[in-house]
């Protein structure tokens, strides 16, 4: 403890030790607010469409409470999944244009859960199928070097091998595609990148993973609500009907809630 408590100190006498903004006045996700009681205009919430402030959407949260409680009541498994929750991920799905969707606390929860599930699926050996014992098969995952810090810690997690891309490199991408044509590979990029505002060459992404027989992520955080026609992000902007396998994305940003899926 007392070494942390030297480290604190080190940091703070070099003042390189954060400090937190304190929203003192008005709501932080409006345009205009009070920030340690000095009125500013924001320019970095992710409240895109204004809908966190939205009186529709607040009163439709304070009726679900009303109707269903605060508190998780269990685990997934065990008694923490309400007929609502289902009937959200299934809306999910349908808009996104996928299978099936299942909803986190938050969307790095979902990278953090989705990336280590699908890069550590296991393969039943079949000397030992009988005996119902399991060994993962090697998968490396190719990430875009601009790809989001979440994303970053889920390919961590999965304790796999990563190969790094340049950013929206599609010829470095093929080149590092060639060399493992053998292994299981998962490609992950950001649809909008959230620091340069890129968006994702996801047609030649999804042309590349189906060339080198790789699976196609996309977490699309910041471009739901706000790429294609009716919002439904990268995939929607490109007009693409198929070729991307997973999209992970947020409620926290344009459809001004909290969650992941």
């Amino acid at each position: 403890m007392q070494k942390i408590i030297e480290t604190l100190k080190i940091l703070h006498e070099r003042d390189l030790y954060p400090d937190i903004n304190i929203a003192t006045g008005g709501i932080s996700s409006s345009p205009v607010f009070e920030v340690n009681n000095k009125k500013v205009l924001s320019f970095n919430s992710g409240n895109y469409l204004g809908l966190a402030n939205n009186e529709e959407v607040k009163q439709a949260i304070i009726e679900g409470i009303k109707k269903f409680g605060i508190h998780p009541s269990g685990s997934v498994l065990i008694s923490g999944t309400l007929s609502i929750h289902k009937e959200l991920e299934k809306r999910i799905a349908t808009f996104i244009g996928k299978e099936d969707a299942m909803i986190f606390t938050t969307s790095t929860m979902a990278n953090m859960g989705v990336i280590p599930a699908i890069v550590n699926l296991p393969l039943v050996s079949l000397f030992n199928f009988f005996r119902f014992r399991f060994k993962s098969d090697r998968t490396i995952i190719f990430s875009d070097e601009f790809n989001h810090a979440t994303v970053i810690e889920g390919c961590r997690l999965a304790k796999t091998e990563k190969v790094v891309y340049k950013h929206c490199d599609l010829n470095d991408l093929e080149s590092k595609l060639k060399k493992n044509k053998k292994r299981r590979k998962l490609i992950v990029s950001d649809g909008i990148f959230s620091m340069d505002g890129d968006i994702a060459p996801l047609k030649d992404l999804a042309a590349l993973s189906k060339q080198y027989n790789a699976l196609l992520m996309i977490d699309d955080a910041h471009a739901t609500g706000v790429l294609g026609k009716n919002g439904r992000g990268t995939i929607e902007h490109y007009g693409i009907s198929g070729g991307v396998d997973i999209v992970v994305t947020t409620f926290s940003k344009a459809l001004g809630v909290v969650g992941g899926v």
